[in-house]
């Protein structure tokens, strides 16, 4: 396991309080690669967010901290080979409350990979406009990204 010294993107934030359209496409398209790579070995993350993603000396990202990852697929017998798994239904509560999706906050049923995905695009418009886009579940008004 490589040991990372240039931080996260909450740490480039400390210093910038957002980033032009054209850099958060490329690191929002690489941290959709990684997405894309755990979720095709049938895994979610569930706790996508600025401080798991990593930014090295060339401004390249990886998705980290694993330690709320779960299996939420399975294989169909009934099913050929190669078809789609079965979606396990995750139920746990897990992540930071400003990126989870509706369905999480509820505490509903819901798709892991379907919750990391609008995490995502939680990050991305914090990486575009400093700013989370909805409000904090106990109601404070749009804070600042700078505000942990």
């Amino acid at each position: 396991m490589e040991y990372w010294t240039d931080g996260t993107l909450l740490d480039y934030y400390d210093e910038v309080e957002y980033t032009g359209e054209s850099e958060a496409y490329v690191w929002f398209a690489q941290l959709c690669s990684a997405l894309e790579y755990v979720h095709d070995r049938g895994f979610a993350h569930r706790d996508v967010k600025m401080d798991n993603v990593l930014l090295d000396r060339r401004r390249r990202v990886r998705l980290a901290d694993f330690g709320m990852c779960a299996a939420v697929t399975r294989p169909d017998r009934r099913r050929p080979v190669g078809r789609v798994p079965v979606v396990v239904p995750c139920r746990s509560v897990c992540g930071s409350s400003l990126y989870m999706s509706p369905e999480l906050l509820a505490h509903g049923p819901y798709h892991g990979q379907l919750a990391d995905v609008w995490a995502a695009g939680v990050l991305l418009h914090c990486l575009v406009t400093g700013r989370f886009p909805f409000p904090c579940v106990d109601g404070r008004a749009d804070d600042p990204l700078l505000v942990r």
